[in-house]
């Protein structure tokens, strides 16, 4: 390397690649797919009184294993919904366009360990939701494989 790319590199006025030489470290030569995955489990049910519930248990691939368990409940008595996840950076939305699901998943991640810089990432997948699940048959289920990507948001 040129004395002069050094003094500019260490400067921060170029970067390794503005110079032609590959980038190092953990994200260099990470594609799009190489992000990891959710492994999801997604539980419905409503009851006669009008009740509704909802669960997805999201484990994503990531060393370490991050587990996330999400709740929503209906309550028609005062026309309210409550969500809740026990992990803040996880959300998701569930697309229910009949006779297609759709989930989208979006979550902060370390992808190399604690000591990697926080990545915002996203999936989205189509989802099969079977119903007829449980002693009443109001119950339904789903269970699908997200990618994550690169969230460009």
């Amino acid at each position: 390397m040129h004395q002069l790319h050094r003094s500019l590199l260490s400067l921060g006025l170029l970067t390794p690649a503005a110079l032609g030489y590959a980038l190092k470290g953990p994200l260099a030569d990470r594609a799009d797919s190489q992000y990891g995955y959710w492994d999801l489990t997604l539980t419905r049910g409503n009851a006669a009184s009008g009740y509704r519930w909802e669960n997805l248990a999201a484990t994503y691939s990531g060393a370490p294993e991050a587990v996330v368990n999400c709740k929503m409940l209906y309550d028609p008595t005062v026309n309210e919904t409550t969500r809740s996840c026990d992990e803040p950076s996880f959300s998701y939305e569930v697309d229910s366009e009949w006779p297609e699901n759709w989930i989208t998943v979006r979550q902060t991640v370390q992808l190399d360990g604690a000591e990697s810089t926080p990545v915002a990432v996203v999936g989205k997948a189509q989802i099969e939701i079977e119903c007829g699940k449980g002693a009443t048959g109001r119950g339904c289920e789903g269970v699908v494989r997200v990618e994550a990507t690169v969230d460009g948001n």
